[in-house]
């Protein structure tokens, strides 16, 4: 938005309540641990991520409306216990795959779920030969975008390591440093291969 974001627009909400609250829902493309803890300490309710199935999104909507008699005081309640959940372990020490995660993707995109996979998949083969050796300085926004597009794939298929490295590069590239970025690129190769590994041994 150009005057304020969603956590501001919601912080703003709240503080005009007085005894009902508004249930606000982050519709984001990606949802860490992080990304998550933000939006509750925002004062939202819930968050989806994108993409998502229409069912999806009307039992969310059902199950906030149908609580919307909830008290700020109820609601303060809710969202300290959402913000109780434990950090992550540090990238080295995680899994490439959270596989709830990723089966929770596969049962919210159906029949989807094999197209959808390919889809995600191919936007990394399409990005490696791109962006894998030097990076000139003109490219550093083409950079950023595409980096900010497979942040968002690796989320949905719980695949933390691929996306936080992939936020790495979008923020290197968005402050020109396309050395260091250069970098993160193989480190990024490197973390997509064990998801491959990993994704072939589950076969999800």
């Amino acid at each position: 938005m150009p005057v304020m974001d969603g956590y501001e627009a919601t912080k703003a909400i709240r503080e005009q309540e007085t005894e009902k609250i508004i249930p606000i829902i982050a519709l984001t493309a990606i949802s860490s641990f992080e990304d998550k803890q933000r939006c509750i300490a925002s004062g939202m309710n819930d968050v989806i991520t994108k993409p998502f199935k229409k069912e999806y999104l009307v039992n969310i909507l059902n199950q906030w409306l149908n609580s919307s008699n909830q008290n700020i005081d109820e609601s303060k309640q809710f969202f300290a216990a959402e913000m109780m959940i434990p950090k992550h372990e540090s990238i080295s020490q995680r899994s490439s795959l959270d596989l709830t995660r990723l089966e929770k993707f596969r049962d919210e995109m159906g029949d989807e779920y094999s197209e959808i996979l390919k889809a995600i998949l191919q936007g990394y083969e399409d990005f490696f030969p791109q962006f894998e050796g030097h990076v000139p300085l003109e490219t550093n926004e083409e950079l950023a975008r595409a980096a900010h597009n497979l942040k968002s794939r690796a989320a949905h298929l719980g695949a933390t390591n691929l996306s936080e490295i992939a936020s790495e590069i979008e923020l290197l590239a968005d402050n020109k440093k396309l050395k260091q970025a250069s970098i993160k690129i193989q480190e990024l190769k490197q973390e997509y291969d064990c998801v491959l590994a990993e994704l072939d041994k589950v076969g999800i």
